[in-house]
């Protein structure tokens, strides 16, 4: 590349970066929160997840009739299952609206731990924030466009980090270049991550992208409904009979009469295995279970996005690389600060 292109894309890049390159690093950041979504709700809602009591949980029926209890009028919209089994979130929309309302129920107990609103919760406000600026889905193509924006800062700043092959060795080493080591760290920071941070970016365009149908949609079982209906607990029981080794964490459209009732089950990480999602339909009537029919073809970009699909290695890995670009911008803008500083100073005493 000629000197006056590099010197038009360096100016570019760093530009761009300046004004971009805060709200993609705090996108990114929060991402690395969102990968931990549990372990920071935790820390922000313990009573979501402390449980009361130890012992046998309550049947599902007898937490939901605890949650109509608490709050009349209510229709409950899913029972979520704490890993751990002592809490069931049971979360609720009512006169109010389509707002959910969300309640902490002891699982051994019945008892209500604790209330909120689903969408003031810590947790959910980054998810927001990282998917759509908390600007509502009208946003998602502006985060969309971040992304792009992103991998193409990645691209030049690859491209003038680029070393003549005498320079090899030297643009490789982890010792940073007396006289510009903040420069020097900038560079080997971004050139050393590029692999997490463009896997980060690709997957975040392909998770952004609308998913276009393609056209096998999913197959519920028959909707007859021979009565007497199963009680909720026996249709949880048989999801998790029909799918031994993994656990339900997730029950959907409890009191959607006319229709199966929706179970996702989850399986663990190990250490290079990925953690697991599927969902069951379950039959009202007989407890007849079936997968639906077609597939998620986020699925993929989603586990790799989010590192779940290396186990615990790869979510560790993506949390950081979620957290690089925020240092990236910091040490761009540290340059630029302090080369500004220097030829303000130059033109005052010139």
């Amino acid at each position: 590349m000629g000197g006056q292109a590099r010197t038009v894309l360096r100016s570019v890049h760093r530009w761009v970066s300046l004004v971009l390159g805060l709200p993609i690093a705090l996108i990114a950041a929060s991402g690395a929160a969102v990968d931990y979504w549990f372990e920071i709700d935790a820390l922000a809602a313990p009573a979501f997840y402390a449980g009361d009591s130890a012992g046998p949980p309550l049947p599902l029926d007898r937490l939901a009739a605890a949650a109509h209890r608490a709050v009349p009028g209510a229709r409950i919209e899913n029972i979520f299952l704490n890993l751990d089994g002592r809490v069931a979130i049971i979360s609720l929309t009512g006169p109010w609206g389509e707002r959910l309302r969300d309640l902490a129920l002891g699982r051994a107990s019945g008892k209500v731990l604790g209330e909120r609103w689903q969408d003031e919760a810590l947790i959910e406000r980054l998810y927001g924030f990282h998917t759509n600026l908390l600007l509502g889905d009208g946003a998602r193509p502006l985060v969309l466009g971040l992304a792009v924006v992103f991998l193409a800062l990645l691209a030049s700043g690859a491209v003038l980090w680029w070393p003549a092959p005498a320079r090899w060795r030297s643009a490789l080493s982890l010792r940073l270049a007396a006289g510009a080591r903040l420069i020097d760290l900038h560079a080997k920071a971004g050139i050393f991550s590029l692999a997490l941070t463009a896997l980060a970016g690709v997957t975040a365009v392909m998770l952004l992208l609308p998913l276009q149908s393609d056209g096998s949609a999913p197959a519920p079982l028959a909707a007859a409904r021979p009565s007497p209906v199963q009680p909720l607990q026996s249709l949880l029981d048989a999801a998790q009979a029909a799918s031994p080794g993994w656990q339900a964490v997730n029950v959907l459209g409890t009191e959607n009469a006319d229709e199966p009732l929706r179970v996702i089950l989850w399986r663990p990480a190990g250490l290079v295995r990925r953690e697991a999602l599927r969902i069951v339909h379950v039959q009202r009537a007989t407890g007849a279970v079936a997968e639906p029919s077609g597939t998620d073809r986020h699925e993929t970009a989603r586990s790799l996005h989010n590192g779940r699909i290396g186990g615990e290695l790869g979510r560790v890995a993506m949390a950081i690389a979620g957290l690089l670009p925020l240092a990236l911008w910091i040490t761009g803008a540290l340059v630029w600060w302090r080369k500004a500083k220097t030829q303000r100073g130059h033109g005052v005493t010139g």
